[in-house]
């Protein structure tokens, strides 16, 4: 907050409003700036302690700041303000999956906001991503589906869909977050036994080749075996070095059970010791030869190679995992549609279906003849004020759409190089067929050359639909461009308000290093990147040689097909080696990034002076609520609450009926202007004594007169 030059710190504070201050929160927490949305958000809760907006954006901006713990109060102060409000309910769950052993509470408040909210596709946003983070792909990609339904152009859901299609595990594969125990403490175990694993496998094998050679190359069978055994004493103490870092022993079975990677790391560090022992104590064994023996020479390769095989096995099983097809068209389209800058502040599209009546909007809602003023109360319009003045546009704005474009195109050249290494194994085990079965199985090296010549297709006509970075084109999944189609699932239609949800501007720069983190031009997508272009062209050449050498027996094919493979490989392992070096994220599975865009920031809607009175002095208002045979309306008592909120007195059937359906309306007429209504729109929850309605739209119209008969 800033001094002015008279020296007081109170005037800028005293310039704005609450709303304002929220408003500007907003702004600066999409714009991935949450130590100043933090400080705006405590600004607007100083001058409103009773507004629900200013205590959730101070729970976000925590969030944001990954102080989860201090972020908790706030995010239930405001659900207590407001117990109806889905944004309140949806800040509420992104806090409380953070928290070890809240996870359970957190897809609680999840499936309220999702009830209160059905319209919107945040809530089932957030429900894909707790599916995702606990390894349930099936039920994620269901969720992601359903929120697209709502809203097709939402970029998380669209990026985090493509992770649960390429059945992306976490970083923290091995944690399951309904745990009641810290991350950190099941993340140390595992750096544990993965490091055990690798010094294991390391140590085996090296002893083993150097005893090898000691005893066969310079015929020292003594110093072999004192080599053998020092060998494995050095694994005592490094084994008890590791295990005193596992002070979790009693988790240590669960998280092998989840991560079976770990387990099988582990696994085969066990069973490569176990060899190394093996045949080390019958080498020792006195009148035996024990480095001629097959038994002894099995037992060496398993303890040399169970390390590497372990490592081939898994990339050739994460190469083959999911569907990175479908994976990458919803990643590029993703990456190259057109974020319009529509920041708070501009005049980009406001939250008309969320609009609240303001001085202004109040003064212009008379204003105009009665069916202009019927048709902008039909629809909650509330004149050109917004809220208070201040214009708040919905969706991921600034630097945070950014974030989300730039993670989806990292995601892009990901899944880009996992279809090269599909192709990649597919050709080597054709062209390996090939060369084995010719001379002496001529039709079986010609199906492997056919076969090897239809290989490539899938991976070319993807990288051919990967658009340039000129391209601002949609491309649907599955279809060509459309040229005239601008919005996701706009069919040529003019875009409405609610078709810029989660869009950034595409054009502002990263402010923060949340938004720059792991984002980098490494997974470029780009049909111009040198590097998976290289790599389809070459893989493209040694199908041909494959289909050359196969089916027309052609000897320089033979040796090309597998050249340009050894090529394509080099080149993975050069730039694996790069970004190793540089410390950025490689062409592998683990530099997949889950979309985490700031979520349930949306304004709530207040109640204006002229409405409170109305409700507060109405001589009868009016409930209407679902009921399993149909609408129904019933007569009510209200008031307005301290937070905003219509306080209904109502009978006992109305109760019922809302624990079914909470969404409600309220309706009254206004005594200080005759021909005038006011309705409210919102949420009903139980409190004490009263049914709380939390506001989701407020709508002002006027009777019918003798001016509007004709």
């Amino acid at each position: 907050m800033g001094i002015a030059r008279n020296g007081s710190k109170s005037d800028e504070k005293a310039d704005k409003s609450s709303r304002e201050w929220c408003a500007e929160a907003a702004a600066r927490l999409h714009a991935e700036r949450p130590e100043d949305a933090l400080s705006a958000a405590r600004a607007a809760a100083d001058l409103d302690p009773a507004g629900e907006w200013p205590h959730r954006l101070t729970g976000l901006a925590l969030e944001r700041l990954g102080r989860d713990r201090d972020a908790l109060p706030p995010a239930r102060h405001a659900v207590r303000l407001a117990p109806g409000s889905w944004a309140a309910r949806l800040g509420l769950a992104t806090v409380l999956s953070h928290l070890p052993g809240h996870w359970d509470e957190a897809a609680g408040q999840a499936a309220l906001a999702r009830r209160y909210a059905p319209e919107r596709p945040e809530p089932l946003v957030l429900e894909g991503d707790l599916a995702l983070l606990r390894g349930t792909h099936d039920r994620a990609e269901a969720a992601y589906r359903t929120a697209l339904d709502l809203d097709p152009g939402h970029l998380q859901a669209r990026v985090n869909l493509g992770l649960a299609l390429l059945r992306w595990d976490p970083a923290r594969a091995h944690h399951d977050p309904a745990w009641p125990i810290d991350p950190r403490e099941t993340g140390r175990a595992r750096r544990a036994l993965e490091v055990w694993s690798r010094q294991a496998h390391l140590l085996a094998a090296l002893a083993t080749v150097a005893a090898t050679t000691l005893a066969t190359a310079f015929d020292l069978g003594g110093p072999a075996g004192m080599a053998g055994l020092a060998g494995l004493a050095a694994l005592v103490p490094l084994t008890l070095r590791q295990a005193r870092r596992v002070r979790i022993w009693r988790w240590v079975p669960a998280m092998l059970a989840r991560d079976p990677w770990l387990g099988a790391a582990v696994l085969s560090a066990v069973v490569s010791v176990g060899a190394f022992a093996g045949w080390l104590g019958s080498a020792l064994l006195p009148g035996t030869s024990p480095f001629l023996g097959p038994v002894w020479g099995g037992l060496g390769l398993i303890a040399v190679l169970s390390g590497p095989a372990h490592a081939a096995l898994r990339l050739l099983a994460q190469t083959w995992r999911g569907h990175p097809l479908q994976a990458l068209s919803l990643f590029t389209t993703a990456s190259f549609i057109p974020h319009p800058a529509n920041a708070p502040g501009t005049d980009g599209p406001e939250a008309t279906s969320d609009a609240s009546t303001t001085e202004e909007g109040a003064a212009q809602h008379d204003a105009g003849g009665p069916a202009e003023r019927a048709e902008r109360a039909a629809r909650g319009d509330t004149g050109a004020g917004g809220v208070h003045g201040v214009r708040v546009a919905r969706g991921d704005v600034g630097a945070g759409g950014v974030h989300g474009v730039r993670v989806a195109r990292r995601n892009a050249g990901v899944a880009l190089w996992i279809l090269i290494g599909r192709t990649w194994s597919v050709l080597a085990a054709l062209t390996a067929v090939a060369l084995v079965a010719e001379p002496r199985a001529a039709p079986v090296a010609v199906a492997a050359g056919v076969l090897a010549a239809a290989a490539p297709y899938p991976l070319l006509r993807a990288f051919c639909r990967v658009p340039r970075p000129a391209d601002h084109v949609h491309r649907a999944a599955g279809r060509g461009p459309r040229p005239a189609d601008h919005v996701y699932g706009a069919s040529g239609q003019v875009p409405r308000p609610a078709d810029h949800v989660h869009r950034g501007s595409g054009g502002v720069p990263l402010s923060s290093g949340r938004a720059r983190r792991g984002v980098g031009a490494t997974g470029r997508a780009y049909r111009d990147d040198p590097w998976p272009a290289g790599a389809v062209v070459l893989l493209v050449l040694a199908a041909a040689g494959c289909a050359a050498g196969g089916a027309l027996g052609a000897v320089w094919a033979r040796l090309a097909g597998p050249a340009a493979l050894a090529v394509v490989a080099v080149m993975f392992a050069l730039l694996s080696a790069r970004a190793w070096w540089r410390g950025v994220p490689g062409p592998w599975r683990s530099s997949l990034l889950r979309c985490d865009l700031p979520a349930g920031a949306d304004p709530s809607v207040p109640l204006h002076p002229r409405v409170r009175r109305a409700f507060a002095y109405a001589r009868s208002a009016v409930l209407t609520f679902g009921d399993p045979l149909g609408p129904r309306m019933v007569g009510a008592a209200t008031s307005v609450g301290p937070a905003g909120d219509l306080r209904v007195v109502v009978e006992d059937e109305a109760w019922q009926a809302v624990e079914a359906d909470p969404r409600v309306a309220v309706f009254a007429a206004d005594p200080e202007r005759g021909r005038h209504w006011v309705e409210v729109r919102g949420i009903a929850v139980a409190g004490p004594g009263s049914l709380r309605v939390t506001p989701k739209q407020v709508l002002v119209g006027e009777f019918p007169g003798r001016h509007q008969r004709h």
